[in-house]
């Protein structure tokens, strides 16, 4: 299993400390995790202060005042604001927290906030406004965190197009560059990328925010924290934990308990107005069993009853007569409940376009690698988002791209036959390793057969695909596509596994059945359901060009399926999307790249590959996701040329045995 991150960082942007939409309790209970976590340091990218009401304030509280008088009541009101976020900023025992203000969304106010909240706060420091760097001294990296610095002009539908907009302007005006990995705040969105494929060609991933989003200037959605974990000294491949608040934000009237000695009606009252917001008398009417004016005397009654830590109390608006909650309470008072710790888990290991038989892919990386990370990272799933093939459109085999054998021509039958011994030697090798374990741990050779297929199972990882384009061009020529490739990974995990049940000296009689429930081929708009009430999946391949907007993609995926995570391939670029909506709840888009290194078709249009697969962690609760872990792998082998040949010689002596 996995060991402890060498580095935790805790991150969050947008307290938003003055706006309506400001919770105290969101600050708490991002605190409460991050102790929980241990991470290591914790950094706010920016939104400490909702500069625009904080201006307002301050001009009403200057009202009348002129010179020295003025220059007191503008610095009584900076302290005043300070020590109200002194107090109210939880303290996590033993961790700093890292400020870096934005222009753009702090103002010059929250800049002088920032600075007095560290004369306040020992925990507290203030890097430079706008932009700075962390090291990450046990990796020996720098971590890049920023912000906007100016007005966000580009509001639209897609959450790369800002976040690149800062670091592509940071870096054309650092003298130091950017960060290994970098961190951008204040756009309330969760973006995860590796690097490669991208313009500023480094890791970066953006910001939730920690308020309650009312105001969207481009295109905020997500609610939340997110931690960094560096596992390794390569920042590309640091795990990005995303724990998702906005469930707990649109749920928050649940939370209101009524007064402890509340009557029957007041509650039926206080049950409604939580079920359907700010009421008037006869709209409470309409939709209770009781007469207007016993309403009418229950809302008198709660209007006298203070503010508790558990009951907000209740206000009315003069214009419209409506009653509603007081929102004093939600912003202080409220406290959310800390995440639960049983979670439904499932992991995903997710690649795509691994074009057997192109002389670009990493058959050595893919074989030998990957099996390592899904034993490291307790992974139960492995995915195949299409393109298992090269294929031989387009004269690709007398381009030059197509790997050479001097016993047979890589058509469609052998590349199909490649790409299933290159899968089944990943199954059979995290298979090779869960049983051996399981057997050492005490399974008898006299086991039943419900015990040795229970563990036969839990040892086989579940592979789960879907065609691509390039396999699907088998099609014209009256052939289903991947019919082979399926046909040849059966018999090659039943050959194996076979062969592994023999060293044990155990036999099982439905073998073949087993295996073939463990390889799960979907449609197009089919789904997968790893058990009853876990979040579903869907897979897709578009057959369609990337854009520089690598967001594009997974948004438009995410928007048609109707599943709360997808995973999809065939543009070379890796990137994570998170996106909630009110009926599913939390989403997630893992779009993973290739396995090939480059291509010459990409190289000819200046574009570079995103190499290696993605890893996905799913922690749902009523098929609701309420966390998730994601992260990209991808070290390249030393000798491309060397490893494919050892991988051919190898499937040489495979083909030996299933012919």
């Amino acid at each position: 299993m996995e060991k402890e991150p060498l580095v935790k960082v805790g991150l969050m942007s947008g307290l938003n400390y003055g706006s309506e939409g400001c919770r105290v309790g969101l600050w708490r209970l991002a605190g409460k995790i991050f102790e929980e976590e241990k991470t290591n340091f914790v950094v706010l990218a920016g939104g400490l202060v909702d500069y625009r009401e904080l201006n307002v304030q301050l001009k009403e509280a200057l009202r009348g005042a002129r010179g020295d008088e003025a220059e007191i009541a503008k610095d009584e009101f900076l302290n005043c604001v300070a020590d109200e976020i002194a107090r109210m900023l939880p303290v996590i025992p033993g961790i700093k927290i890292y400020v870096v203000t934005s222009p753009a969304y702090d103002g010059q106010i929250g800049a002088e906030i920032a600075y007095r909240l560290t004369e306040r706060r020992e925990d507290v420091l203030l890097y430079r406004e706008g932009s700075d760097r962390l090291e990450l001294k046990k990796i020996n990296k720098v971590l890049g965190v920023y912000v906007p610095k100016k007005g966000i002009w580009m509001r639209g539908d897609y959450y790369d197009t800002p976040i690149l907009r800062v670091l592509k302007d940071e870096k054309k005006r650092s003298s130091r560059g950017i960060g290994d990995t970098n961190v951008v705040g204040c756009l309330g969105c969760a973006v995860t990328h590796p690097g490669d494929s991208s313009e500023i060609k480094k890791s970066y991933l953006s910001l939730p925010l920690l308020y309650k989003i009312a105001d969207t200037r481009i295109a905020e959605n997500q609610i939340g924290i997110r931690i960094l974990e560096f596992h390794s000294d390569n920042p590309k491949e640091a795990t990005v934990v995303t724990y998702n608040f906005k469930d707990l934000i649109s749920n928050e009237w649940d939370f209101i308990k009524p007064p402890r000695k509340a009557t029957k009606i007041q509650k039926a009252v206080i049950r409604k107005l939580q079920q359907r917001g700010a009421l008037r008398a006869g709209q409470l009417e309409d939709c209770t069993d009781y007469q207007r004016s016993s309403i009418e005397g229950a809302l008198e009654s709660l209007l006298n009853i203070p503010m508790t830590s558990s009951w907000p109390g209740l206000e009315k608006d003069p214009a419209s007569r409506r009653y509603f909650f007081s929102q004093k309470w939600f912003r202080e008072k409220l406290d959310y409940p800390l995440p639960k710790t049983n979670y439904h888990e499932d992991s995903f290991l997710a690649f795509g376009c691994l074009h057997a038989s192109c002389k670009h892919t990493d058959s050595k990386y893919f074989r030998d690698v990957v099996p390592g990370i899904i034993l490291e990272k307790g992974i139960e799933n492995l995915v195949g988002a299409g393109d298992f093939i090269e294929g031989l459109r387009h004269d690709l085999m007398l381009k030059g791209e197509i790997l050479g054998s001097q016993k047979y021509v890589f058509n469609y039958t052998m590349q199909e036959k490649l790409a299933a011994y290159l899968v089944g030697s990943v199954i059979m090798k995290v298979f090779e390793e869960r049983f051996g374990a399981r057997v050492k741990s005490g399974l008898s050779r006299k086991a039943e057969q419900e015990e040795l297929e229970k563990v036969v199972k839990n040892a086989l990882l579940t592979f789960i695909y879907i065609p691509g384009n390039h396999c699907g061009w088998v099609a014209p020529l009256g052939f289903d596509s991947l019919a082979m490739f399926r046909a040849e990974l059966k018999a090659f995990l039943v050959h194996h596994i076979h062969e592994i049940l023999v060293k044990y000296n155990l036999t099982m009689s439905k073998l073949h059945e087993l295996v073939s429930e463990k390889i799960v081929k979907l449609e197009l708009d089919g789904e997968y359901k790893s058990a009853p009430g876990r979040p579903s999946l869907s897979i897709f391949h578009p057959e369609m060009a990337g854009t520089k907007t690598t967001s594009i993609r997974p948004q438009q995926m995410l928007r048609e399926s109707t599943n709360q995570i997808v995973i999809g391939a065939n543009f070379h670029t890796a990137e994570a999307v998170e996106e909630w909506d009110f009926d599913r709840g939390q989403r997630v888009c893992l779009q993973v790249g290739t396995v090939k290194v480059k291509s010459g078709f990409e190289r000819s249009k200046l574009k570079t590959v995103d190499f290696g697969v993605g890893v996905l962690r799913v922690y749902s609760c009523s098929e609701r996701i309420m966390k998730t872990k994601v992260s990209f792998h991808g070290e390249r082998s030393s000798d491309l040329q060397a490893g494919n040949l050892e991988v051919l010689e190898d499937f040489d002596k495979w083909l030996e045995v299933s012919w």
